[in-house]
């Protein structure tokens, strides 16, 4: 009934790593002090780095400056929702919005000071091409000049829109 399979002992498999000397132990060695502070270190940088986003948010002009394209890109997307809708009066006050907000939030600006002339100014001083504050500018009086003058405002919706999207991303081009 019993085989012989022509074997009598199985090799013995030996293990994969060596085996540690006696008086050897982890507690105390350099290794252990480096993963007992590695934890400490990353919880200091975590920290580090948190009080210097703090700090960057207490900056209202920095915050502003930082977000300007990101407020300019939600307002031009409602611009655009009011341009599928033809409601001509709230395109053209959002499209007047969105450009002068973004003017003003990415060269701090107040909105006091805020005019044609402060705005061509402070983007020649930022070294703005010439005929991209001029471009800027127009787009400007176009969306003025719609909002407020008589006639057929339809036409020139598309036009003042595409005008917008154009200057602005042109803008932000020259700065970076």
């Amino acid at each position: 009934d019993v085989r012989y399979l022509g074997k009598d002992i199985r090799y013995i498999s030996l293990m994969p790593f060596g085996l540690e000397p006696l008086n050897h132990f982890f507690f105390a060695s350099s290794s252990f002090y480096v993963y007992l502070l590695l934890p400490l270190v990353f919880l200091l940088l975590i920290v580090l780095f948190w009080r210097k986003e703090r700090a960057k948010r207490k900056n209202v002009s920095f915050m502003k400056n930082k977000n300007a394209t990101k407020v300019a890109k939600k307002r031009l997307k409602k611009a655009k929702t009011f341009l599928k809708s033809k409601d001509e009066a709230a395109f053209y006050n959002e499209m007047g919005s969105a450009l002068w907000g973004y003017v003003s939030d990415r060269f701090s600006i107040p909105l006091s000071e805020l005019s044609i002339d402060t705005v061509s100014g402070k983007l020649l001083d930022k070294q703005v091409n010439q005929i991209i504050v001029k471009s800027f500018v127009d787009t400007l009086n176009d969306c003025e000049f719609a909002r407020f003058a008589p006639g057929d405002k339809t036409s020139t919706m598309e036009k003042v829109y595409q005008q917008g999207i154009d200057v602005i991303s042109e803008i932000e081009d020259q700065i970076k």
